[in-house]
């Protein structure tokens, strides 16, 4: 129902304000909609609202007004025939403007603006702009609603939002790689770093047209690709590909300058790509077969360029860090993975318009074989393209039973093993039954650059000779990405492991020496040692007998020759000995000392331990630490490969090292000196610092002069000599 309501307040002084209030009738609204949804209707509507437009006119003053001109000046651009606005059918015959008159108004203002002047202007210049505006290579993108975009994916229900986010993962993950990788292999071959390459996407686009950055805008919608001096990446999608400061920059066509093997002259690479450098780069020299390994891997982003442009342009992005444990592949399929495997055979083109390359697979070594030696790991099917026969997460490669394989040959010898005719009984293709008869196939290994192997790429094709040289380079350089991919997986799930210990034990970091107290404990504990003897130094003194002042010693443990064992061995293994070091001064400690002493043994850093011997004197300490270096120097075993991670250790992984010794460093301070120092030191805000400092500093002396010895020895504190030297009960009491 619609009601009028008058308004008594005037407006001006002929006119009253009515207002329209629209009560809430759903039956006459939804009569409307029914009504409004007629085609007919809708037609006659259109017509109506295109009829206005046309006749739509405003006034001269109006007209001058829009554009901040004078009425002269309009009149006199009338008078030379630029416009021709029509006369109102009144007796007074007012010009009037039409909407079409002034959109040319609007295209000879901004030329008059740029220092036009009126003669220069045709007379046609409406037709002018109009032909111009309809070019692809120029046109204006629509303005698009932005904002009305992120409002409506922030209403999408939140499992949409994630499922929108997985269709878009693939895409986002290989425009971003592929791109880095043109530009890391560019940036190979020229002085100073390459800036930038530009993808044209809109058909139709005259590249020999753009000569300079000024002329980048006529590319219209474009990826880029940028490349900063720190070797970072950036991917965009523009709408017009402009610069702030053109004259910085210089453009290149993506092609060779050098001469072809056949001397042909320049080979010219028919991509569109364009390469934005310095502006003191004036040619670049590119090898021809990075050229075509740049076309080919960016083929399939022109290709899918309407479909790229939906993921990368402008709106709201849901941020999406992919981390799938690829030991579940089986019940969560990986996108890109999967997606990779599905774009090699694609790049292998094709054949009578079949695929090249029939299928792929991704295959990684099964989790349960990381302890076991390269020689000895099963492989497994992560992932694979569309046609592939086999079942991801169970198929197995096994050396056992396909130990001729490609895959398993690839892996661990860390080269490409490719077959270029094989025949129907070829023992070393791993499941000939469900793969079918072929005629070609290859296996790349993954991650071999710098160590062992981490996947095998493999590849089967029905055609003979299906890899060529040039395919070698296209598996490689797609293997990285597989290899960033698994390494970034295998990163993101080791940083969210174990996060209990975090919440339980926050101040540990290495789990693999939780059993020993640490650094801050040891400060923490003789800084209390020593605040209790500063505090009851009234009670001790009143004792009168020297046997109850309180006393403390402290042993250093280091292992000798620790960084040429770490330089043969490796630190993990050296990492290993450290702990069982810790572990046998533990149980001797527990078999030297009864329950009633107050001893404990702290881990530092690296090799070395600390022992706290709290009213233990001296020569009970020197005793002590040589029945320690005793009983320390005894042959170990120990697993070099085993980490906190995984702690599954087997008989013949472990390695024997006969020859390791230690060196101990012994310091010990009685009540007078305990006291002394803490009454002296007032450097500090607490009493205690400085000499804590100086007991830390004492040992690290007394194992510098035992290394400096040659280790296997016990360095303790002379408090005749006031020194360190070199202390055995072997030696004459004269010279202890």
């Amino acid at each position: 129902m619609i009601k009028w309501f008058k308004i008594k307040k005037p407006i001006s002084q002929t006119a009253t304000l009515w207002v329209m209030s629209m009560e809430n009738d759903e039956a006459s609204v939804e009569k409307i909609r029914k009504f409004l949804q007629d085609p007919k209707v809708q037609q006659h509507i259109r017509e109506n609202i295109g009829r206005t437009q046309v006749e739509a006119r405003v006034t001269i003053g109006r007209a001058a007004e829009l554009f901040s001109i004078s009425e002269a000046r309009l009149r006199e651009w009338e008078r030379i025939g630029v416009l021709t606005p029509v006369r109102s059918k009144e007796k007074t015959g007012q010009r009037q403007y039409s909407l079409a008159d002034l959109r040319k108004l609007a295209v000879i203002y901004e030329l008059i603006e740029h220092d036009y002047s009126i003669s220069e202007i045709p007379v046609n210049v409406d037709m002018l702009w109009e032909e111009v505006e309809a070019s692809p290579q120029t046109s204006m993108p629509l303005k698009r609603d932005v904002e009305g975009e992120q409002q409506h994916v922030l209403d999408l229900p939140i499992d949409e939002r994630i499922e929108l986010a997985r269709s878009e993962l693939f895409w986002r993950f290989y425009v971003s790689r592929v791109l880095r990788m043109a530009l890391m292999l560019i940036d190979e071959d020229i002085p100073g770093p390459i800036f930038g390459l530009v993808l044209p996407i809109q058909q139709g686009i005259n590249i020999d047209s753009v000569s300079n950055v000024e002329d980048l805008y006529q590319l219209g919608d474009s990826l880029i690709g940028w490349l900063s001096k720190s070797h970072s990446s950036h991917t965009l999608y523009v709408a017009r590909p402009t610069f702030q400061y053109e004259r910085e920059y210089h453009v290149h066509r993506l092609q060779t300058t050098k001469d072809d093997e056949s001397g042909g002259g320049l080979s010219k690479s028919q991509d569109r790509t364009l390469i934005i450098s310095k502006r003191d780069i004036k040619s670049l020299s590119l090898d021809n077969e990075k050229v075509e390994v740049i076309t080919r891997l960016l083929c399939p982003v022109y290709e899918d360029a309407l479909q790229i442009k939906s993921y990368l342009d402008r709106g709201m992005r849901d941020l999406m860090e992919p981390s799938p444990d690829v030991d579940n592949s089986a019940i969560y399929p990986d996108i890109i993975l999967n997606g990779l495997a599905e774009m090699l055979v694609r790049l292998g083109g094709k054949v009578n318009g079949q695929n090249k390359w029939r299928f792929c697979c991704i295959l990684t070594p099964a989790s349960n074989d990381v302890i076991l030696p390269v020689h000895q790991r099963r492989l497994v099917v992560r992932a694979q393209s569309q046609d592939a026969p086999h079942s991801v997460g169970n198929t197995l490669v096994t050396p056992l039973e396909h130990g001729s394989s490609l895959s398993i040959r690839a892996f661990q010898s860390g080269n490409i093993i490719y077959r270029s005719h094989i025949s129907s009984n070829e023992f070393f293709i791993a499941r000939h039954e469900q793969e079918g008869q072929l005629r070609s196939a290859v296996a790349i290994p993954i991650g071999g650059e710098v160590g062992q192997s981490i996947a095998v790429a493999y590849l089967v094709s029905d055609v003979e000779n299906a890899f060529a040289s040039e395919d070698m380079r296209i598996l490689r350089i797609v293997g990285r990405m597989i290899e960033e991919l698994l390494k970034t997986y295998s990163l993101r799930l080791q940083v969210v492991d174990k996060l209990r210990d975090i919440m339980q034990k926050p101040e540990r970091v290495d789990m693999a020496f939780a059993a020993f107290q640490s650094e801050n404990e040891f400060l923490e504990d003789v800084k209390k040692a020593l605040f209790d003897i500063y505090n009851l130094r009234k009670q001790y003194e009143q004792s009168g007998t020297q046997e109850d002042l309180p006393v403390m010693s402290f042993i250093a443990v280091d292992v000798d020759k620790h960084s040429s064992l770490a330089s043969k061995y490796g630190d993990l293994l050296t990492r290993n000995l450290s702990q069982e070091v810790g572990t046998r001064i533990r149980g001797l400690l527990d078999a030297i000392f009864s329950k009633r002493i107050d001893y404990r043994l702290y881990y530092m850093y690296a090799d070395r331990f600390y022992i706290f011997l709290n009213h233990i004197s001296l020569d009970r300490a020197r005793d002590d630490a040589e029945r320690l270096r005793l009983a320390l120097n005894v042959p170990y075993q120990i697993d070099a490969r085993r980490t906190f991670i995984n702690q599954v250790t087997l008989p013949e992984s472990k390695l024997t090292l006969p020859d390791i010794t230690v060196r101990l460093a012994v310091t010990s301070y009685e009540y007078t000196k305990i006291i002394e120092n803490l009454i002296e030191d007032k450097g500090d805000e607490e009493p205690v610092t400085g000499f804590i400092t100086q007991i830390i500093r004492s040992l690290d002396q007394g194992l510098k002069m035992g290394a400096d010895e040659g280790g296997n020895v016990v360095i303790a504190w002379d408090p005749t000599t006031r020194g360190f030297r070199r202390w055995s009960p072997s030696l004459p009491a004269s010279n202890r």
